[in-house]
């Protein structure tokens, strides 16, 4: 998810219930984990990874 009013660096948080990471875009870097299991990390960060070109054209598209 990206909140249209969030601050800088680019990122996203990705949910499972209630547990969030929380990836940098640029870097790939995790920048906070609440509760979620390393499994559920690392498909959040492969998907994010898979997927880096069109979420940070929809970041800029969001924060222009």
């Amino acid at each position: 998810m990206i909140y249209v009013d969030d601050h800088l660096p680019a990122h996203v948080h990705a949910f499972r219930g209630d547990d969030m990471v929380v990836i940098y875009l640029e870097s790939l870097e995790i920048r906070e984990v609440r509760g979620m299991n390393r499994r559920d990390v690392r498909m959040a960060l492969d998907i994010v990874t898979a997927n880096q070109t069109l979420l940070l054209q929809e970041w800029k598209r969001l924060h222009p």
